[in-house]
């Protein structure tokens, strides 16, 4: 059996002009042929009924129920197919004499809606065609009076719907029957006069008026059932059966408004398809493929010298919206055609962007033609990323202003914007939120349980605003009250920290991942660690070029003085959240070194010129990598390695990875070199196109210290997968420019880190009451002084003991506490305090030290606890001894 040959759709030619010049470019083959072969079987028919009744033309002709039914869903095809309809039937063999059979022209649907009877409509259409065509005097005479008739008749039967009695009534009635002969008796002398057998009526998708459908199909049941008419009417069969269920549901009620059933479903749903069965018969109802069987045999021609499947016109349109991403975790989510119509639009609208002939000149207009489509469509993550794209090519200075990556701005979308599918994000949150809770840290007393409601409260206040998204989005990152840098950590990085350069990085880390301007009731301003300003950051130094420009580091502050993206204080900006009043260690660490002070700086002193300097390099040194990148659109993939970054950053949080080990929680260059680790593991995993792809988290150990060592990156199997094989394989297509990102300048700020950094800027504390402000509650904690311990009046119990360690402020207190209380200080002892009291003298605290370790060594039994903060005396004893030494 010969091959069929394809099936053209030629993105030139007019859609209804029913010309076309290819046979193959109707595509419903076998729909036309089931339709031809049923006008001819319909005509055959006719013209023997009209031989048997000739010369009768005073009786009514026989009925015959003759409607072909073209059925198919919105947007197979339907129009379209009535419109090549007689086309196809004039160039198919198989009947004689064909100029005797006439096609009308399709009746507009939308006339529908102006006329109160189907009837008026056909009569008109029909009367329009012929009487122009009507040459000789007597037949025009004839003509008139039978239309005469024919609209007394109808205008009786109108008027018997009206409140008439009486004799009235009676001819109304009898008018009312005569309406068929007389409509019957008007076609018959049409024909005669036209020369022909039978006239062909396509009626078009009268379903859309559903208010008119059934008077429509009434109208062919007792009107157009003649031998000189043959109707063809298509429309969508799903929506007829429920127009005529609904009918024969409700039809009987008064003024039909009142909506009482007064029939069954179940006998409303066999009426209606008896009732379907007797207006349109089985073997003259023709379905309509749809597009899903019919795309392997297409063939999109009319774009150049190419000729395409649809497949591989889908993907060169792809390669425009998502040009960066490999396809990973549906990263290719092109709203591909579901309906014939719309793949022919689809084509046609993005054709010129596909021929290599016209891409050139077209293509600076892709994004305003893409998001056109996307929107109708109702396809909002296309929507969002063409916004996005049209925007950043206008200029941006903060990514929020994109509703790609703001919750809030989607939300107002999904309000505006009709039809868009909605997530429910803030029920997602809500949920998320909650893992938080479940954890040991977060159960220590009312007081935090208190705290965390609070952000709680917080978003509920704003549950409008962020009630939906269009688009899959992370978790947004709320605080955790472990997860900050104290001010003592910040006050002993200043002293103790004598590299340059180190310190200065150490403020852009700050800048980079802290927060601190919020509000609380106990007005403590904490610097809380969130990982939004760093992605803004380094996506905005991608997405925009300031080679060639007067360097300025405006932006980066505006980005560091703003809120953190995707974080509770950028979902709830005004909120004040309330801080626990009481001293609360942090879960399994018992007397962490940290403390926090309510004086927090809202900006540090860090090099933001510097910063932006060191970034404008970057972006001159792979010039051609990045405008590569950007040309091609650059918010697809970093919309997608948006979600991935903040879903794993939520985990790790939820999981506890940056105070994991008890002792040796992460420093803020361990937290830098994390999101290193899942910001490039995460590009590599969208942008790599050859070879294996990692899917797993990483940077999740607790080896901090390895974390930070070339090993580190080496033992990593997602990193390794995604993004060091992805450098060194020539045959991936981004490897350059995988190659710059890992360049970035933010990723450079922990290459100062040495192992004796280990203790700067640590994760995490507890409240320091000395620092404190006085309780709401109207108490304050009363500290226990020197005199005390000398004169040994007053017993001390462990909280007070902790008391007075904090309360020490110089060296003599602190010698008066070694021999009375040194597991004491072995557990309250902050290397601040340590620093403080000894006015930065390295050898005074390393003879301290010496001492306070002789007098531990002794101790018997310690616990876990207190090992390891022996160990970390020790550590601090050999770095004191170093710093004194050289």
């Amino acid at each position: 059996m010969a091959q069929q040959p394809n099936l053209i759709l030629d993105v030139s030619s007019a859609e209804y002009s029913g010309e076309y010049k290819d046979k193959n470019q109707r595509w419903q083959r076998r729909a036309y042929e089931l339709a031809v072969d049923n006008i001819n079987a319909l005509v055959e028919e006719s013209r023997s009924i009209i031989a048997q009744t000739q010369g009768k033309l005073d009786k009514t002709l026989p009925r015959i129920h003759d409607a072909i039914f073209i059925s198919g869903s919105r947007g197979t095809g339907k129009t379209v197919f009535l419109y090549n309809l007689e086309q196809e039937w004039q160039h198919t063999g198989g009947l004689n004499n064909k100029d005797r059979v006439t096609f009308l022209n399709i009746i507009d649907p939308t006339l529908l809606v102006s006329h109160d009877n189907f009837v008026n409509v056909v009569i008109a259409h029909i009367h329009n065609y012929v009487h122009q065509k009507i040459t000789k005097l007597e037949d025009k005479q004839t003509y008139q009076k039978l239309l005469g008739r024919l609209a007394e008749s109808l205008g009786q039967t109108e008027y018997n719907n009206r409140e008439v009695s009486g004799l009235d009534r009676i001819i109304s009635y009898q008018s009312s029957m005569d309406l068929e002969k007389n409509f019957h008796l008007y076609l018959e002398h049409c024909c005669a006069c036209l020369n022909i057998d039978v006239f062909v009526l396509p009626v078009d998708d009268v379903d859309m008026a559903l208010g008119k459908a059934h008077d429509v199909l009434e109208t062919i049941r007792r009107l157009l059932s003649c031998p000189r008419l043959i109707p063809i009417v298509c429309g969508d069969e799903n929506i007829y059966h429920q127009v005529l269920r609904d009918y024969f549901a409700y039809s009987g009620n008064e003024g039909y408004e009142h909506r009482k059933p007064l029939a069954g479903s179940t006998y409303a749903e066999h009426l209606s398809m008896q009732y379907w069965r007797k207006v349109f018969p089985e073997h003259l109802r023709v379905g309509l493929v749809d597009v899903e069987f019919l795309i392997p045999d297409i063939e999109i021609t009319g774009i150049g010298e190419q000729k395409l499947t649809p497949g591989a016109f889908f993907k060169a349109v792809n390669s425009l919206t998502s040009p960066l991403v490999n396809g990973l975790e549906n990263s290719h989510p092109l709203k591909e055609p579901d309906t014939s119509r719309k793949l022919v639009q689809f084509a046609k609208n993005f054709a010129v962007y596909v021929n290599p002939d016209k891409k050139s000149a077209a293509i600076a207009n892709f994004w305003s033609d893409y998001v056109r489509y996307a929107e109708s469509s109702r396809f909002a993550q296309g929507y969002l990323l063409a916004d996005a794209e049209i925007k950043v090519k206008a200029g941006i200075e903060r990514l929020s202003e994109l509703a790609l990556f703001n919750v809030e701005l989607q939300s107002k979308l999904g309000r505006h914007k009709q039809g868009f599918k909605k997530l429910d994000y803030f029920g997602q949150l809500q949920k998320e939120f909650k893992l938080l809770l479940n954890y040991d840290d977060y159960q220590a007393g009312r007081e935090v349980a208190k705290w965390q409601e609070g952000q709680l409260d917080a978003l509920s206040s704003r549950q409008d605003s962020l009630a939906n998204t269009l688009i899959a989005m992370p978790a947004i990152e709320v605080f955790r009250e472990s997860y900050i840098i104290s001010q003592a950590s910040i006050d002993d990085m200043e002293r103790n920290l004598e590299e340059q350069q180190a310190k200065r990085n150490a403020y852009l880390l700050l800048d980079l991942f802290t927060h601190s301007d919020f509000y609380g009731t106990s007005a403590y301003k904490a610097k809380q660690i969130f990982f939004g300003k760093a992605f803004e950051v380094f996506a905005l130094s991608l997405l925009s070029d300031s080679t060639g420009q007067t360097v300025s580091g405006s932006w980066i502050k505006k980005v560091l003085n703003g809120k953190p993206l995707n974080s509770i204080h950028f979902v709830a900006p005004t909120k004040t959240f309330d801080f626990p009043d009481e001293d609360t260690a942090t879960s399994g660490e018992e007397g962490a070194d940290e403390v926090t002070n309510d004086e927090m700086a809202l900006s540090y002193s860090s090099d933001h010129q510097g910063f932006a300097e060191a970034i404008s390099a970057w972006q001159q040194q792979y010039q051609s990598e990045l405008a590569s990148a950007r040309n091609a659109g650059l918010c697809h993939l970093l919309s997608f390695v948006f979600n991935k970054v903040f879903n794993q950053l939520v985990q790790m949080r939820v999981n506890n990875v940056f105070r994991k080990k008890a002792g040796k929680p992460d420093n803020l260059f361990h937290i830098a070199k994390r999101f290193e680790f899942v910001l490039l593991t995460s590009i590599g995993a969208f942008l790599k196109d050859k070879g294996d792809v990692a899917l797993q988290n990483t940077a999740t150990t607790s080896n901090n210290e390895f974390l930070m060592t070339p090993q580190g990156k080496a033992s990593d199997r997602a990193y390794k997968l995604n993004v060091t094989d992805f450098i060194h394989d020539t045959s991936n297509s981004y490897g350059d420019l995988m190659m710059a990102i890992c360049e970035h300048p933010l990723f450079k700020l922990t290459d100062v880190y040495l192992p004796d950094m280990k203790e700067t800027l640590t994760v995490g504390g507890k409240l320091d009451d000395s620092t404190k402000p006085p309780r709401r509650r109207g108490r304050r904690k009363t500290f226990v002084s020197s005199e005390n311990i000398d004169d040994n009046k007053q017993p001390l119990s462990s909280s007070n003991i902790r008391d007075f360690i904090r309360g020490i402020t110089t060296s003599r207190e602190l010698v008066a506490a070694l021999n009375s209380y040194p597991k004491g200080l072995l557990m309250h002892l902050t290397k601040g305090q340590l620093a403080g009291s000894f006015d930065n003298d390295y050898r005074e605290m390393a003879d301290y030290l010496r001492n306070l370790i002789k007098i531990i060594s002794k101790e018997e039994n310690l616990k876990k606890s207190e090992r390891d903060r022996f160990e970390r005396l020790q550590d601090w004893f050999i770095d004191f001894g170093r710093k004194a030494g050289s």
